[in-house]
């Protein structure tokens, strides 16, 4: 039961739990709270997964960039000595 967001303040948490209490009769069911962390915890690793895919996708592109720069700097290279080799056959 924790703030289901940070924009949910600590009063309206605090009433919100008293709600809850009242509806059930002022059980408190364990259940229920670890269905909650657990539900934030999967957020959580969803947000992170999120977050890492973002990142590979940013690095990969960068590295192909990359990979494709040195790869025309090559064929450049490569032209060029066989340009100075026709000239000097």
């Amino acid at each position: 039961m924790s703030p289901k967001s940070p924009s949910e303040s600590v009063p309206d948490f605090v009433n919100n739990l008293k709600e809850f209490l009242v509806e059930n009769n002022g059980k408190f069911d364990a259940s229920i709270i670890i269905a909650d962390i657990n539900i934030d915890i999967l957020d959580l690793i969803e947000d992170i997964l999120e977050e890492a895919s973002r990142n590979f996708i940013r690095i990969l592109q960068e590295y192909i960039q990359s990979s494709t720069r040195s790869i025309r700097f090559k064929q450049q290279s490569v032209k060029r000595k066989a340009w100075m080799a026709d000239g000097l056959l």
